[in-house]
């Protein structure tokens, strides 16, 4: 199959796919459309997702960010962003453990639990489990206003 043929089927795929969630929601669309996979297929291959307000952190496979619950603001201080990740199919454990593999690969270095910081920033990570539910919220601020 050539790669122009795969690409849409991946693309027709993806399509009923949104379609399936829509209904299986009710029929909103709207709130379907605040889902996002953990991974996106291009060129065949799967690719991770990045935070959309944290860009260069992935959002771990079996969590879904909270688009609506994101935000960011620019300031002469520093940039400060948040964003709320959930899912229901990974544990507090593996999120915790996930995060303290990658973050040091990206630069991060551990200030103490869930506390990173780099390059005069420091990034939180909070992460609650209750009854199977697994909420990870994230925030990043100027090192200096954490002192």
């Amino acid at each position: 199959m050539s790669d122009k043929k795969h690409s849409l089927k991946i693309k027709r795929v993806a399509m009923v796919m949104g379609l399936f969630i829509a209904f299986y929601m009710g029929g909103d669309v709207a709130k379907a459309a605040e889902i996002s996979p953990e991974k996106t297929v291009q060129q065949g291959q799967m690719q991770p997702i990045y935070i959309t307000t944290l860009p260069d952190i992935p959002v771990m496979d079996g969590l879904i960010e909270l688009h609506d619950e994101g935000f960011i603001f620019d300031a002469p201080e520093g940039r400060a962003a948040g964003a709320i990740l959930f899912g229901n199919k990974v544990t507090q454990k593996e999120v915790r453990d996930y995060y303290n593999r990658i973050f040091p690969r990206l630069g991060w270095t551990a200030q103490k639990t869930g506390v990173f910081v780099r390059g005069g920033e420091q990034l939180t990570v909070e992460i609650e489990e209750n009854q199977g539910e697994v909420v990870v919220v994230l925030e990043l601020s100027p090192e200096s206003d954490q002192k």
